[in-house]
């Protein structure tokens, strides 16, 4: 069904990857679904090229082995930049494994392990993951948001925080291109409870 391009050595070799990275299986997934649904071979072929070499770069052994107090020391607490989902759209590689934040998204559950989540700018951005967290928001999704029309509602509509692990693009109808960004988790920001009126 993908066609000979989708089933070759960059398939193959992707495959590989998740295999032996569990921590990248689910975004391994949501890549070879993204490549998956590219209709022209030779951009489903460069797709999987492009992922595989990814993960193959972010997978290899590090040269230098840490030390107690360095495996001690705990991580220093990640800064999200606020990013306008038309500027990633227009200059994706310079937010590619760097910590975002991105409001006004409408997110939905579109099958087991597989999130997405649609700016609502005049350049179309859809952000996939494979898990969300926290568990509350996760379950709050898969309850409400699990159908597309419901995706417009200000119940869907949410702040992400994440780190791009890849960025692609394709082709909507009309010619339209549309910018794909995979991200092995998304962080949603609960939304502040609602202000009680005061009483004069």
């Amino acid at each position: 069904m993908w066609g000979k391009a989708a089933i070759g050595a960059a398939g193959a070799g992707l495959l590989f990857v998740a295999m032996h990275n569990p921590a990248a299986a689910q975004e391994a997934v949501a890549g070879i679904r993204m490549c998956a649904e590219k209709t022209d071979d030779e951009a489903r072929l460069a797709c999987f090229d492009t992922l595989a070499e990814a993960w193959a770069k972010s997978d290899s052994p590090s040269e230098k082995t840490a030390n107690t107090t360095e495996i001690s020391k705990p991580a220093d607490p990640l800064v999200y930049r606020v990013s306008d989902p038309d500027d990633m759209y227009v200059a994706p590689r310079k937010y590619i494994g760097k910590p975002v934040e991105l409001r006004r998204m409408s997110c939905f559950h579109a099958d087991v392990k597989e999130y997405r989540c649609i700016s609502n700018g005049d350049l179309p951005l859809v952000v996939f993951t494979a898990d969300i967290t926290p568990a509350s928001e996760k379950a709050a999704i898969e309850a409400d948001c699990g159908e597309v029309k419901k995706v417009s509602s200000s119940i869907c509509r949410k702040t992400l925080r994440f780190v791009p692990g890849h960025i692609d693009e394709d082709m909507m109808s009309g010619n339209n291109k549309r910018a794909i960004v995979l991200a092995r988790t998304v962080e949603i920001v609960p939304a502040p409870p609602p202000q009680k009126k005061r009483r004069r």
